[in-house]
């Protein structure tokens, strides 16, 4: 294969193929030659073609294809931050502190079915990357839970759908992260509603990530309004706990 140099540049021949069926379709047509004011690379071209370099081309399908790749994963994932629509498993920095958290993880992403897991530990330690790494594989919903709260308290009042779709949907996607567990606000009606959406998936045999800034028996007694005890025997049958229990890679990543 042919390889064009051009300003340390490297372009394959491959780059030029459109260009060479163009001129044989269209001998007639003058060929020209033009230097890309962005590359600084020289190149023939039909006198009506459209005035891009082979690079300039093969920067534009690689933008097509990212814009691919971003729009299927936000097809498949409901509730998907800006923040980590690129994080997944290959960008997730993997330390001795935490490369069993990391394989753990991994491992429920390929096998899920019936498991809970439990991301618990300090912030910024990665919970929420990893969360979402395991719903670019297996599709699903990402909320806080105050933003649950927030559309089943929507649907009470009558705005768009009724409670119990809102609560159907929470209950049967393929999976369900809730993030921020620690915030939820301990009112009878919001527990009741998580307590809900859990067994519902529960007795479906639905996976469930619960991420939050708390211990174990903590999180049991604060979203169970059995003091805990259904949601421990929960975890027991079917849960894992993943403990993020090193310091928050934040300061180091506004460091840089």
């Amino acid at each position: 294969m042919q390889i064009l140099k051009n300003n340390n540049i490297t372009v394959t021949e491959k780059t030029f193929d459109v260009e060479k069926i163009k001129q044989r379709f269209f001998k007639d047509k003058k060929v020209i030659k033009l230097t890309c004011p962005i590359h600084g690379l020289e190149y023939e071209t039909l006198d009506e073609a459209e005035n891009l370099c082979p690079l300039c081309l093969e920067e534009q399908e690689n933008q097509e294809q990212q814009k691919w790749a971003v729009d299927r994963i936000l097809d498949r994932i409901d509730g998907l931050p800006k923040r980590y629509i690129h994080a997944g498993f290959k960008n997730y920095k993997i330390t001795p502190q935490n490369e069993t958290v990391y394989k753990t993880v991994l491992a429920f992403a390929k096998e899920p079915k019936n498991k809970w897991l439990l991301l618990l530990g300090n912030n910024g330690t990665g919970k929420t990357h990893l969360a979402h790494a395991v719903l670019k594989v297996t599709g699903g919903i990402y909320r806080d839970f105050d933003d649950i709260a927030t559309d089943l308290l929507d649907a009470q009042a009558g705005f768009g759908e009724g409670q119990n779709a809102v609560l159907n949907k929470y209950s049967s996607c393929p999976m369900l992260v809730v993030d921020e567990v620690d915030k939820v606000k301990k009112t009878e009606g919001r527990i009741g509603w998580l307590n809900i959406i859990l067994r519902r998936r529960y007795n479906e045999m639905l996976p469930v990530i619960l991420c939050g800034n708390i211990d174990l028996e903590t999180l049991c007694r604060h979203i169970d309004l059995n003091e805990g005890k259904a949601m421990r025997d929960r975890i027991e049958e079917v849960g894992e706990v993943v403990l993020f229990n090193w310091e928050s890679s934040r300061p180091e990543m506004r460091s840089v």
